[in-house]
């Protein structure tokens, strides 16, 4: 959304890196990691190394190694990047990489480069043309390949002294990040190694490569076949190895925080702040998503824009009164739902799951049975939180008297998750004392009874509007 026009956004925004203050949209707190990758790249450009930064899909590495280019940049370092699942355009590597450096480089210094890189061109064209265009070709003239050899040689030759000399020319490395190499075709994304390792590994060049190792893994093996120890492979291509980490509980909620201000609804959700900062509980349940599952940032931010049509749908006059358990936390409590079981949440959505023991049954299922070990203050673990969210958040048997309320909770709950008789009490106990104001909350939200009663209408009055 934008705040300015009150605008419901859909679709999660592109990160954006302002040139001169790279870090002032960094809500995962990359800024030390990011600073103390660029100290590797500086240090490594005396020799020149090729780096591979290693990450998961939609673990943020797109924004780091951009974050990467523009701190260098402001340092003074020449930086290029380029993006090889987007701008391989003519699918001969060494031709897109020095096109999309020569854009970034200042030309009068890399014209040298252009031209030996075009030279090599010439030549690695003459061979792969050889037997295609002329199918006699091969057979008449097997000295001059030979000679063509050596032409392809000393043009390669003159291409890598040529970087050196321009990468040289100034104190700092030339930096080459290369991106999203892992979604290219096999072939290209093998190429584009290659032409790395043998002709950028000179003095004074550094080069990043952006990818995740597993899925590229897989791109080998779909050449060389499901036997070949593709990870021994792919190591030799690259000098360094640096695994992108993933982000803590504190970040996760200030994440969450600036996902629903950009949608456009961060003044009807927000997280609790007190006086040591921004309140984690919504952190920490969206970080269950992440350990158990194979979610990444990526997945959650989609996730939580899923989420953000229904609590769109609901007025302000209808949302619940202040309670102990903050909205960021449900919100986040059924962006993790989503991810982990979402069969469970379609379950809550048509109505089908009346009381929200359904969703625990299938979280039990992910996770396991509750440690009995720590039962005592098992409310107050990320699980433990997510659980009372959902279960206080459907709000269907929540009539008559406290005791009752409680034992028929506290049974449900063991039903649903084989706990011990003393958990399955310590969580009936909890729920039935959480302020009434998170009693309905999930209800209100996702399930589609809502969306035909009286919360529709701000749909139909034309308050909202919609940002695709």
């Amino acid at each position: 959304m934008d705040s300015a026009n009150g605008k419901l956004r859909l679709r999660a925004t592109e990160f954006v890196v302002e040139a001169d203050d790279p870090f002032a949209n960094d809500r995962l707190n990359r800024q030390p990691d990011v600073k103390s990758f660029c100290e590797v790249v500086r240090s490594a450009g005396e020799r020149g190394a090729i780096i591979l930064l290693d990450g998961e899909w939609g673990s943020g590495k797109t924004a780091f190694v951009t974050m990467a280019a523009a701190h260098l940049k402001i340092q003074g370092v020449r930086v290029a990047e380029f993006n090889a699942w987007r701008q391989g355009y003519t699918e001969m590597p060494l031709a897109d990489l020095v096109a999309a450096i020569s854009k970034q480089v200042d030309r009068s210094k890399i014209a040298a480069v252009k031209k030996a890189a075009g030279n090599a061109l010439v030549h690695f064209s003459k061979v792969t043309s050889r037997g295609i265009v002329d199918p006699d070709a091969m057979r008449d003239s097997k000295l001059d390949m030979l000679e063509e050899w050596n032409s392809i040689e000393k043009a390669v030759g003159e291409f890598r002294n040529q970087l050196q000399l321009t990468a040289s020319s100034d104190d700092d490395p030339l930096v080459v990040i290369i991106d999203e190499l892992d979604r290219c075709s096999p072939d290209y994304a093998i190429d584009v190694l290659k032409t790395v390792r043998h002709l950028f590994d000179v003095p004074s060049v550094v080069v990043v490569l952006a990818l995740n190792l597993e899925e590229l893994c897989h791109t080998v093996q779909s050449i060389f076949g499901p036997k070949f120890t593709a990870h021994r492979y792919l190591r030799r291509f690259a000098d360094q190895y640096v695994l992108l980490t993933k982000p803590d509980e504190q970040h996760l909620s200030e994440f969450l925080e600036h996902t629903l201000e950009m949608a456009g609804l961060h003044s009807r959700v927000s997280a609790v702040r007190s006086g040591s900062g921004t309140n984690t509980a919504a952190g920490r349940v969206l970080r269950l998503a992440i350990d158990a599952t194979e979610c990444n940032i990526r997945d959650l931010e989609q996730a939580i824009y899923r989420t953000v049509v229904p609590l769109a749908s609901t007025r302000s006059d209808q949302m619940p009164y202040p309670s102990r358990i903050p909205p960021a936390s449900v919100v986040a409590a059924l962006t993790v739902l989503q991810v982990i079981a979402p069969d469970a949440y379609a379950r809550i959505v048509k109505g089908e799951d009346e009381d929200g023991f359904g969703a625990i049954s299938a979280i039990n299922r992910v996770f396991g049975k509750p440690a009995e070990d720590s039962f005592s203050e098992w409310q107050w673990t990320p699980r433990g939180q997510l659980e009372s969210i959902l279960i206080a958040g459907m709000g269907a048997d929540f009539r008559g008297l406290v005791k009752d309320i409680s034992e028929n909770i506290s049974r449900k709950y063991q039903e649903a998750t084989q706990c011990s008789d003393d958990l399955a009490t310590i969580m009936g106990n909890h729920i039935v004392n959480l302020d009434l104001g998170v009693f309905n909350w999930v209800r209100r939200l996702v399930c589609y009874r809502d969306f035909r009663g009286s919360s529709r209408r701000s749909w139909d009055q034309g308050d909202l509007g919609v940002h695709h």
